[in-house]
């Protein structure tokens, strides 16, 4: 009989990690709440609060993603996969 397409969809878009679902593709698009640059071992890492329209979201990411350093205020789009940074863009705040 074959599995349904919405729970074929459904397993393509979550992972069971440590028993907790995770997302497996999220873009998050929002306004910089705090920005800091960190040293992690000599390579330069930014911690930031994003405002997403949901809710207020914690990341961090490797320089090498966003050049200048991101700024309070300005918008930016983050790509996550498995809840890891995999792009970011500044957008324009609308």
């Amino acid at each position: 009989m074959g599995i349904p397409v919405a729970d074929t969809l459904e397993v393509l878009h979550r992972m069971e990690l440590g028993g907790h679902p995770r997302i497996m593709y999220e873009t998050l698009e929002g306004s910089v709440l705090h920005a800091e640059a960190v040293s992690i071992h000599g390579a330069i890492f930014y911690d930031l609060v994003l405002q997403t329209q949901n809710a207020v979201r914690k990341l961090r990411f490797q320089d090498t993603f966003l050049s200048p350093a991101p700024k309070q205020g300005e918008c930016l789009q983050v790509v996550l996969i498995l809840g890891n940074v995999h792009e970011v863009k500044r957008i324009s705040c609308v």
